[in-house]
């Protein structure tokens, strides 16, 4: 099963970016190694009852992060974006 699961994530994602918030304060942060690439929440979460995660962003111009507290985001780039 997780030869499943990595091919998978492989052939559906060129980049995954988790952020762990353990802080009961919403938390911020810049990646420049990141900048540019198009990241959005991971569907499930996009998906989900989770109103908390929902408002988890990135901004692709800054490369910036932003994850409410106790708080366990997912980001992903689809594979097709880059190439």
């Amino acid at each position: 099963h997780l030869i499943k699961l990595f091919l998978y994530v492989y052939n559906s994602y060129s980049y995954v970016v988790v952020v762990f918030n353990a802080s009961p304060t919403d938390i911020s942060f810049t990646s420049p190694v990141l900048r540019g690439k198009v990241l959005q929440l991971h569907p499930v979460q996009m998906m989900s009852n989770d109103n908390l995660v929902k408002n988890s962003t990135y901004d692709p111009s800054s490369g910036r992060f932003m994850v409410p507290s106790r708080t366990t985001a997912v980001f992903v780039e689809p594979r097709n974006i880059q190439e």
